[in-house]
């Protein structure tokens, strides 16, 4: 352990290291606590995953489909403006 850790540690000194672990744990835990159910309810953990990766994919889609239409958008209104002036 590295020595400023083993310090902080025994002074009880909250250290912040702005990485993102608690914000990766705490989406983690959300996740197995949506899941649990399907888990009790016998679905096969690989199914679940597959439903994760299914709904990532999703979400990639409709991001790249969301951004290329506002950058059309933007393209519209700047030719708008540019016939204005």
């Amino acid at each position: 352990m590295h020595g400023l850790w083993r310090c902080a540690l025994l002074l009880g000194v909250a250290v912040q290291v702005g990485d993102g672990t608690t914000s990766v744990c705490l989406l983690a835990g959300e996740f197995l606590k949506s899941i649990k159910g399907y888990i009790e309810d016998g679905v096969h953990p690989q199914t679940v995953i597959k439903g994760f990766r299914d709904a990532l994919r999703e979400v990639r889609n409709n991001h790249k489909r969301h951004r290329t239409m506002r950058r059309k958008s933007i393209r519209i209104v700047r030719l708008r403006n540019l016939a204005f002036v």
